[in-house]
C-alpha cells in the first residue's frame, strides 16, 4: 500500500471492489477506510431500480362440458332449499375456477361446517326429506384428490389451476427463502419481486406483420386524476366490467389484437419514471405505455409501480372507450353462473304439441340495446352505413345512427337490388358532441323515418328511443384508412349533417314542391318521393323525372287507362272522389313509378329480375353455419355441416382409437356412433343453448318493429323460431366446419369442447400422440420394402411396426388382425374428411348432394383398390393365401387391360380418359390398404 497504492496520484490508481458477507462494526470500516484512502458505501446509499419482473400466464378457458358428478347428482334431487341454493353458487364458482376436484371438496367442508343441516319440514311417513338426501349424498361421497395430469382419465382440475401450480413447481430451488414476497397474482403491493398476470388465452389467429419504423404519435389525454379501485368501465355489448385492476390484461390484448381502427399494432411496453419531487401523498411513479404503432401515454403519478401502470393501463382504455374503439372482446369474461354446466339438470326445450316435431326457442336478443336504454351522454356514437357507387346498381345515399354508447365491431354485408348483391360498407365516425335540442331534432327526424318506412303509426318516448338516425350531406365521402399520423383519430360528421332538412322531416311528413319555375321544380323533384293525398300513411312513389312536355290536359299516347277519357284531368274527376280542381291545369306532370310497401333486400332469393351478373362475398362463417336452409339467407349451413360432420367423424375416430386400445372394429362403431348421433348432438347443442341463435325463419318486414318501439294496434312480432333436433345437430356440425375453416383442427377442438362434446382429457391435438399408440411388434413387412412403400406415401413412418401392421393379411401367423381392422376404421375416417376438405375448397359453387355425390365415388372401394395398384402399393401386400394370390393377379390385369382401351378410346374420341375402373370388382384387401396406410400416417 505505501510503496504503490498510497504514492501514486489518487486519478491513476485501480479501482477497487470488495463485499462484504456481514455487516462490519464501525471502527473496522473506519480503520478500513483510513488504511486504503477509500470510501466504503452501504447499499441504502445507492438508489437502485426496483423494477419489478411481470410473467403473463395464458391459460385455456373451462368448457361448457366442464362439470362435476356430485353437482349434477345434487341438482337431480330438484331441491329448492335456500341453504343448497347458496352454496350451489359457490360451488358453481369453485368449478369455474379450480375445478371438480375443488368442487366436491367444497359441498364437504361445508357440510361439516354446518353440522346438523337437516331440515324442519319433518318426514312424512318413510320419506326422507330433501335436505336430509342431500346431506346423505355428500356424506357417502367417495372424494378424490387433485390430479393436474391433463393426459389422465381422472383430470379434475381447471387448466388455470394446473398452470398456477407450474408457476409455485416453479419456485422450487427458493426453498425455504420463498415467502408471499416472491409473487404477486395481481395485486397492488408493490413489494413483490414479481407479477403474474393470468390471461385467459382466446385461441384467435393474429396476424403477423412487419413493424412499421415510424414514431407512433405521443397521445395526450387531460383526465382528473380520481381513478381508484371502483372506478369502472361497463360494455354496453355484454355488461361485463372492467377495473384497474384488469386494465394492463385488456392493453395486452389490445396489442396483441394485430390491428386497431386499421392500424398495425405490436406489444406492448411499459416504462417508468421516478418524480424528483414527491407530493405528500407520496406519489412518486409515471408509467409510460408505448404500443408500437399506435401511442405513447405517460399515466399520473402513483405511490408504486404497479399502481401507475394500471392507472396508466386505465386511462387508455378510458379514452379508447369514448371514442367507441374499446371492443368488448377486451373486456374480461363475466364470472356469472353458465348454465351449460349444469349437466343433467338441464331440460330440453318442449316440442310444438301441434305438431309434434319441431321444438321452439326463444330467439336470442341483443343485449346491447337494453344495456343503453335511456342511457344520459353528452355524445352520441356514430356509425356511418353506405354503399359504394355503381351505375348497375340502384344509388343509396349513406346514413349514419347514432348510439347511447358505442355498438361493437360490425362486419359489411350484402344488400340484394333484382339479385345483384351490392356491399354496404359500415364506418366508426369520432363522437358527436349533442345537445338538447339537437337530440330532439334526431329523436323526430328518427321517428318519422320509421313510420315513414314501415306506414305504421309507430310510438317511442326520446329516453326508450335505442338510436337515432341522420342524413349526410352529398359532400360526404368515405374517409377509408385512418390517417396514419392520427391512428385514434376518427372521421367527424359535425358539418355533414343538414340539421334544416332534419328540422324539417321532423316537423312535417309532407312538404309542398316549388312549381314557380321549372327549374325550381325540377329540382324538388330530384331524389323525392311523391304522396298522393295530404295524409301521413298513404301509397308513396319514387319521382323519376319532371315531364314538361305533358300537362293534365295531355292525353297520353302510350297508356290504355286513359284511352276511353279526353284527357288525364278527365280522367282523374272521374276516378278520385272528392278531387279538387286544379289552379294550374298547364303545369308538368312528375312520371313516377310506385314504391313497394316493404322490401327485404337481404334475401338474394326475392329478385324479380334476372341475375345479370354474379359476384363472391366472403361470408361470415359463423353467421353461415347459423342459417338454415328457410331462413331465405345469403347463405345457409349446409355446405358447411358435410365439412363439419367429416371432421366430426375424424376427431372422434381418433379419440377412441387412442383411448380404448383394446376395443375391436364394432365396438368403435357403436361408441363413435354415440358421441356423434344427431340426438347426442342436439343434446350437446341444445345444453350449450345454440338453438336461440339459429336463424330459421325468413326475414318479415312487415312485423319488425325497432327496438321499445310501439303501436297502437299491437304488431305481431314473431319471437321465437322452431327448428327440429336433426337441424341443430347439423348445426353444430356447421359451426364446428367454421371453427376448422378459422383456425384449423386445434380450434376445431376447442369449438367441440365449448358445445360439451365429451372428448374427455384432451385439450390440445398434440394429447392424442401423447396418449400414445402401442402396435403389435409385427416386422413381417421386409426392411427392402418399406423405404418403398414410404417413397409411395410420401411419409417417413416413425413406427415400421405400424406400416407392417396395416399391409400384411390375417393368412400370415401371429398377425394380429384386431389392430389392422382398428387402422382400417381410423383411417376411414381420415379418408373422408380429406376427401371432403378437398372438394369444400375446389368445388366453392357445388351444392351439399353435389359434394356428397363426388366424394363417393373417390372413397369407393374401386376407386382405393385401383389406386393401390396404380401406386404400386399392392406389391408390397403380405400374406399366405393363394386364392387372394389369384384374386390380386387377376384383378391387376383386367384393370390393366381397361386402361390401355379406355386411353386409347379417350385418344381417338379427342375426350380425357373415363373411370375405367368402375365395372371391375375388386378384392376386399385392395382397397382396405389405403385406409389403412392413412391412419398409420
Amino acid at each position: 500500500m505505501e510503496s504503490f497504492y498510497l504514492v501514486t496520484d489518487p486519478l491513476s490508481r485501480p479501482r477497487i471492489v470488495g463485499f462484504l458477507d456481514t455487516l462490519a462494526a464501525l471502527s473496522v470500516i473506519s480503520k478500513l477506510e483510513g488504511n486504503m484512502d477509500c470510501r466504503v458505501l452501504h447499499i441504502s446509499d445507492y438508489e437502485l431500480d426496483d423494477r419489478q419482473q411481470e410473467v403473463v400466464v395464458f391459460y385455456e378457458k373451462t368448457t361448457s362440458g366442464f362439470t362435476s358428478t356430485l353437482v349434477n347428482k345434487l341438482l337431480s334431487l330438484n331441491s329448492n332449499d335456500d341453504w343448497f341454493l347458496l352454496h350451489l353458487d359457490d360451488s358453481m364458482a369453485v368449478l369455474d375456477e379450480v375445478g371438480t376436484c375443488a368442487s366436491d371438496l367444497l359441498w364437504r367442508r361445508t357440510l361439516k361446517e354446518s353440522g346438523d343441516i337437516s331440515s324442519d319440514e319433518g318426514n312424512i311417513g318413510n320419506d326422507i326429506s330433501t335436505r336430509e338426501q342431500i346431506r346423505l349424498r355428500i356424506k357417502n361421497w367417495n372424494f378424490s384428490l387433485p390430479n393436474i395430469d391433463p393426459t389422465s382419465f381422472h383430470f379434475n382440475v381447471t387448466h388455470k389451476f394446473m398452470m398456477l401450480v407450474k408457476v409455485l413447481e416453479s419456485c422450487e430451488p427458493y426453498g425455504e427463502a420463498f415467502n408471499k414476497e416472491c409473487l404477486n397474482f395481481g395485486e397492488n403491493n408493490g413489494r413483490a419481486q414479481t407479477t403474474i398476470h393470468m390471461v385467459q388465452n382466446n385461441a384467435e389467429t393474429h396476424e403477423t406483420t412487419q413493424l412499421s419504423d415510424r414514431t407512433p404519435k405521443t397521445l395526450t389525454i387531460e383526465r382528473a386524476d380520481n381513478i381508484g379501485p371502483s372506478t369502472v368501465i361497463r360494455d354496453p355489448t355484454t355488461g361485463n366490467c372492467l377495473y384497474t385492476r384488469d386494465s394492463v390484461v385488456a392493453v395486452e390484448r389490445i396489442a396483441s389484437c394485430g390491428r386497431l381502427n386499421g392500424v398495425l399494432l405490436d406489444q406492448v411496453l411499459f416504462s417508468f419514471k421516478k418524480e424528483e419531487d414527491a407530493s405528500a401523498s407520496g406519489r412518486s411513479f409515471r408509467c409510460c405505455v408505448t404500443i408500437s404503432g399506435l401511442v405513447e401515454l405517460t399515466g399520473p403519478p402513483r405511490q408504486t409501480k404497479l399502481d401507475a401502470q394500471s392507472v396508466a393501463c386505465f386511462i387508455f382504455c378510458q379514452h379508447l372507450a369514448s371514442t367507441g374503439l374499446l371492443d368488448c372482446r377486451f373486456f374480461p369474461p363475466p364470472k356469472s353462473l353458465d348454465t351449460a354446466r349444469l349437466g343433467s339438470g338441464h331440460q330440453p326445450s318442449p316440442k310444438d304439441p301441434n305438431s309434434g316435431g319441431p321444438r321452439r326457442y326463444s330467439r336470442k336478443e341483443p343485449e346491447f340495446w337494453p344495456n343503453t336504454r335511456k342511457f344520459e351522454s353528452a355524445s352520441l356514437y356514430p356509425i356511418i352505413i353506405s354503399t359504394p357507387p355503381d351505375p348497375d346498381k340502384q344509388p343509396y345515399a349513406p346514413i349514419v345512427i347514432l348510439t347511447r354508447q358505442p355498438l361493437p365491431d360490425l362486419a359489411s354485408f350484402n344488400i340484394f337490388h333484382s339479385g345483384i348483391p351490392a356491399v354496404v360498407s359500415i364506418e366508426r365516425g369520432e363522437p358527436l358532441p349533442i345537445d338538447g335540442a339537437q337530440l330532439n331534432d334526431l329523436y323526430l327526424y328518427t321517428l318519422r323515418i320509421c313510420r315513414t318506412v314501415s306506414n305504421k303509426p309507430f310510438q317511442c318516448s326520446q329516453a326508450d328511443m335505442a338510436y337515432f338516425f341522420a342524413p349526410l350531406t352529398t359532400t360526404w365521402t368515405s374517409s377509408g384508412q385512418c390517417d396514419p399520423a392520427s391512428p385514434l383519430n376518427l372521421p367527424s360528421i359535425v358539418s355533414h349533417i343538414p340539421w334544416d332538412a332534419v328540422q324539417l322531416a321532423g316537423s312535417s311528413y309532407n312538404m309542398p314542391i316549388k312549381m314557380d319555375t321549372l327549374e325550381d321544380a325540377d329540382r324538388d323533384v330530384h331524389d323525392a318521393v311523391i304522396q298522393d293525398r295530404q295524409v301521413e300513411f298513404t301509397r308513396r312513389y319514387d319521382a323519376v323525372k319532371l315531364r314538361p312536355d305533358l300537362s293534365p290536359l295531355s292525353k297520353p299516347k302510350d297508356s290504355r287507362r286513359e284511352a276511353a277519357f279526353e284527357n288525364m284531368l278527365e280522367f282523374t274527376k272521374a276516378r278520385r272522389k272528392g278531387f279538387e280542381e286544379l289552379k294550374d291545369v298547364n303545369q308538368p306532370l312528375i312520371e313516377v313509378i310506385t314504391i313497394p310497401g316493404v322490401l327485404n333486400q337481404l334475401n338474394p332469393l326475392s329478385r324479380p329480375l334476372p341475375i345479370a351478373k354474379s359476384s363472391h362475398a366472403k361470408y361470415v362463417l359463423l353467421h353461415m353455419s347459423l342459417c338454415t336452409p328457410s331462413s331465405g339467407a345469403e347463405y345457409n349451413y349446409e355446405r358447411l355441416e358435410l365439412l363439419g360432420d367429416a371432421f366430426l367423424k375424424y376427431m372422434s375416430s381418433t379419440y377412441l382409437f387412442v383411448t380404448h386400445p383394446a376395443h375391436k372394429e364394432g365396438s368403435l362403431h357403436d361408441e363413435r356412433q354415440g358421441l356423434i348421433s344427431n340426438k347426442s348432438l342436439y343434446r350437446c347443442a341444445d345444453r350449450a343453448g345454440v338453438p336461440n341463435y339459429i336463424q330459421s325463419k325468413l326475414f318479415s318486414p312487415r312485423v319488425w318493429a325497432p327496438p321499445f318501439f310501439t303501436v297502437p294496434a299491437p304488431v305481431n312480432k314473431a319471437n321465437d323460431d322452431a327448428a327440429v333436433d336433426q337441424a341443430i345437430a347439423d348445426v353444430a356440425e356447421a359451426i364446428l366446419a367454421a371453427g376448422y375453416l378459422t383456425g384449423g383442427r386445434e380450434t376445431a377442438l376447442q369449438v367441440a369442447k365449448a358445445l360439451g362434446i365429451p372428448i374427455l382429457g384432451v385439450n390440445t391435438w398434440s394429447d392424442f400422440a401423447a396418449k400414445g399408440i402401442v402396435a403389435p411388434l409385427n416386422l413381417n413387412l421386409k426392411q427392402d420394402s418399406i423405404e418403398p412403400v414410404e417413397s409411395i406415401i410420401g411419409y417417413k413412418v416413425k413406427q415400421p411396426q405400424l406400416l407392417s401392421q396395416a399391409l400384411t393379411h390375417f393368412s400370415i401367423v401371429g398377425h394380429d388382425s384386431t389392430f389392422t381392422e382398428r387402422l382400417e376404421f381410423v383411417g376411414d375416417a381420415i379418408l373422408d374428411f380429406m376427401v371432403i376438405r378437398h372438394l369444400y375448397e375446389k368445388e366453392q359453387q357445388l351444392t351439399p348432394g353435389g359434394l356428397t355425390l363426388l366424394k363417393a365415388a373417390m372413397v369407393s372401394n374401386s376407386t382405393l383398390a385401383a389406386v393401390c395398384v396404380c401406386s404400386g402399393l399392392y406389391e408390397h401386400f403380405c400374406h399366405k393365401s393363394h386364392p387372394l394370390h389369384t384374386s390380386i393377379r387377376d384383378y391387376v390385369s383386367r384393370l390393366e387391360m381397361c386402361r390401355e382401351k379406355e386411353y386409347k378410346d379417350a385418344e381417338s374420341e379427342g375426350r380425357p380418359p373415363g373411370q375405367f375402373w368402375l365395372d371391375i370388382t375388386a378384392p376386399k384387401p385392395e382397397d382396405t390398404i389405403t385406409p389403412s396406410n392413412n391412419a398409420t400416417v
